[in-house]
């Protein structure tokens, strides 16, 4: 049985497997570019650290890094407003996604 201990450290999970399915995801805003993972760590609180695969959405690289209506330039609140959309439930439709094709959570 896994016991979970809430005072210890969690390693953010890490798949390669995911990471590729999520490429293969429509990004969730349209727009030009190859399609990214972008990982959304606002749930976390820790800067400097990359969230887990868990939380990640397909995105344009437009509006991933490069432009003014970009996640990165807008921060995930004003980017779910300006693109009217939930970052949270992408990220667990994604998962169910992945599961309901035969993925298997692993992680390193």
């Amino acid at each position: 049985m896994i016991r979970f201990n809430p005072y210890q450290k969690i390693t953010p999970f890490r798949s390669k497997e995911y990471r590729e399915f999520i490429r293969t995801v429509p990004p969730i805003v349209q727009g030009p570019g190859d399609v990214v993972p972008h990982h959304e760590g606002y749930y976390q609180g820790s800067t400097g650290s990359k969230a887990s695969d868990i939380f990640t959405v397909s995105l344009p690289d437009s509006l991933h890094t490069r432009s003014n209506d970009s996640i990165h330039a807008l921060g995930w609140q004003a980017f779910e407003e300006v693109h009217n959309v939930d970052l949270m439930w992408h990220c667990l439709r994604n998962i169910e996604a992945f599961l309901s094709h035969g993925g298997i959570l692993k992680g390193r």
